[in-house]
């Protein structure tokens, strides 16, 4: 497996041997240095049995965004989503540097984007769901996302 993405590139695997017909899963952990989607190029290389060395290109391995993202393990029983977003959300605020606090580390990072509210909500309907954690709430146009990586 290799990508020009931002991985740690994945240990090369070793089938001792395989017969015709024959087919072997293996289970690649991924290590991204940052969330972005990548695709992964599989290749083989592999001895015949008259001794000739062989390569062959595979279909590639593609991860996309939401892929990269779960949702957190959380036990819903002890801690909601909701209730963990608030905290994490709390704890981010009061890290947060500023010109009153420069002995603060923390940063907050707000991203605004330019369309419209519904275009907003198809976006978060279609890409953010699963990972919303105020679904209840009233306000359409404030969406609070918990994605864990």
């Amino acid at each position: 497996l290799s990508t020009t993405g931002p991985y740690i590139k994945p240990k090369d695997a070793q089938i001792p041997a395989l017969m015709t017909g024959e087919s072997v899963k293996r289970l690649f952990t991924l290590y991204p240095l940052k969330p972005f989607p990548t695709s992964f190029k599989v290749s083989a290389i592999f001895t015949v049995e008259d001794g000739d060395t062989c390569t062959s290109s595979l279909n590639p391995l593609n991860i996309s965004f939401d892929e990269l993202f779960h949702i957190p393990p959380v036990d819903e029983k002890q801690v909601s989503l909701k209730d963990l977003f608030s905290k994490l959300w709390n704890e981010i605020e009061s890290n947060q540097y500023s010109s009153d606090h420069p002995d603060r580390e923390g940063a907050l990072s707000v991203v605004r984007l330019q369309i419209d509210s519904s275009a907003s909500q198809q976006l978060i309907t279609e890409n953010l769901a699963p990972f919303c954690v105020n679904k209840e709430g009233t306000d359409s146009c404030l969406h609070d996302v918990l994605l864990f990586l």
